[in-house]
């Protein structure tokens, strides 16, 4: 019984042992096939700076170089006696993700560097040009580009590689909002750079006229701003640049003194205004001179086909001059803004950028006038009944297409109602078409033009 036991046992340790060996000997083979193990730019990377594969390699004349953009392969596993089956390039492609156009240089020689020990071997592949900012290329290493020129190319050939990465590109700053802050600057509250083109790496410095180069605390971005925390330890009293860099070689400066920290108790030049929040739609500021409230716009807003802004929220149900202001180009087209508040009910359609305007930036007042501009008016209407307060939806440098007014009413039944519209340049009042919502309350006009309104009856 013991013997029988022992043959079992023999045989099946005899199969067990078989396919372990036949899979080892596969196994080896695969693994003497030569693959890439490291690339120059590597897999995935991000924001690559195209010099960087800037090379210059020596040649046989003493001084004389071979310059040029290249990308680096690096093989592992390489057998004694396997090489590059050409020196040149055939087969490798590098292209912009979306092209067919193949940026690797084949009619140029690769340059070929083996390590002591045999083990990699690294091919230095010439490009035709420098790579461009701000794309995504697709590199592919063919197979059977590396072999034992003596040996079966079908076992010793590498096996093929795909990678892709990125390249960098340069900031754009648009807007600095809060140019000048005092010396005892709260560190918790961020100045904003509004602009594009920002990344993760982003980071900015500042430059004092001096030469010296400070650094903020944090630099946080969303959405296209830049929130850049200012240092707790506190900037020194000064004029200062603001360079703003993707990395290396990337840099954008806001310059000529385009920031300021001012002593305690000096007055903040060209401070005309207080930021009151920051919000999703833009930044609130407060005009300290008049009783003007202005949303300064995001740029993101500016072209989208409906946007609904509840004025009372976003700057107190009792502002009385209420502006909306942002930069816009000629392709601009805001299709309808919505503006809503106690004091009227405004939609404005198609509104873009005036065709003979001066500068790239539109400037939309509504709400209700300021009280010595309403006393002025009043006494242009004797005659009239005055039921409402007067409403200003006007400005600079815009066209639209089209402007419906809703205007609440007061001490009438409704009857007879009309909506006048004073045209600002004319400087005379001329009726609207109107109809009255006796359940609302409201008038509602329709025009083409700008201008304050009013209702009498």
């Amino acid at each position: 019984m013991r013997k029988i036991f022992s043959i079992i046992l023999a045989i099946v340790l005899a199969i067990g042992t078989f396919p372990l060996d036949v899979r080892a000997s596969t196994q080896n083979t695969e693994r003497s096939r030569p693959k890439v193990i490291n690339t120059v730019p590597r897999d995935k990377e991000k924001y690559l700076n195209p010099e960087h594969l800037f090379q210059r390699f020596p040649t046989e004349t003493a001084g004389e170089y071979i310059e040029g953009y290249y990308l680096t392969v690096v093989f592992d596993n390489i057998e004694n006696g396997i090489k590059p089956l050409s020196n040149y390039p055939q087969g490798i492609t590098l292209n912009i993700k979306g092209e067919s156009e193949n940026i690797v240089d084949s009619t140029k020689e690769m340059k070929i560097k083996e390590d002591k020990d045999k083990k990699q071997l690294t091919l230095n592949i010439p490009l035709r040009e420098k790579l461009k900012d701000n794309q995504t290329y697709n590199g592919y290493i063919p197979e059977k580009i590396i072999g034992n020129i003596t040996g079966d190319i079908e076992k010793t050939g590498n096996t093929e590689y795909r990678w892709s990465f990125t390249t960098n590109y340069f900031p754009k700053a648009e807007r600095l909002y809060e140019g000048s802050i005092v010396e005892s600057y709260d560190w918790r509250y961020p100045i904003v750079i509004e602009g594009s083109m920002f990344h993760e790496n982003t980071y900015v410095e500042f430059k004092a006229n001096t030469g010296r180069i400070y650094s903020p605390d944090r630099v946080n971005v969303y959405d296209g701003e830049l929130h850049i925390y200012l240092p707790r330890r506190g900037l020194p009293v000064g004029l200062y640049d603001i360079i703003i860099s993707n990395g290396r070689g990337y840099d954008t400066s806001m310059v000529y003194g385009v920031f300021s920290v001012v002593e305690e108790g000096d007055h903040i030049p060209n401070e005309e205004y207080r930021v009151n929040e920051y919000t999703n739609l833009g930044i609130v500021k407060e005009d300290l001179n008049s009783s003007k409230t202005i949303l300064e716009l995001r740029s993101r807003h500016i072209d989208k086909y409906y946007l609904e802004i509840d004025l009372d929220e976003l700057m107190g149900s009792d502002t009385w001059v209420r502006s909306i202001e942002y930069p816009v180009s000629w392709s601009d087209n805001l299709g309808e803004l919505v503006l809503k508040s106690k004091w009227t009910n405004v939609s404005i359609r198609s509104l873009k950028l005036h065709g003979d305007a001066d500068e790239k930036n539109i400037e939309l007042r509504v709400g209700r006038v300021e009280k010595s501009i309403a006393e002025i008016l009043m006494r242009k209407l004797i005659g009239e009944n005055i039921k409402s307060n007067f409403i200003e939806v006007s400005g600079s440098n815009f066209d639209f297409t089209s402007l419906t007014i809703e205007i609440p009413y007061f001490e009438s039944d409704g009857r007879g109602l009309k909506i006048l519209r004073y045209d600002e340049e004319l400087r005379k009042f001329e009726e609207t078409i109107a109809i009255t919502e006796f359940i609302d309350g409201k008038v509602k006009g329709i025009t083409n033009k700008p201008g304050i309104f009013v209702v009498v009856e």
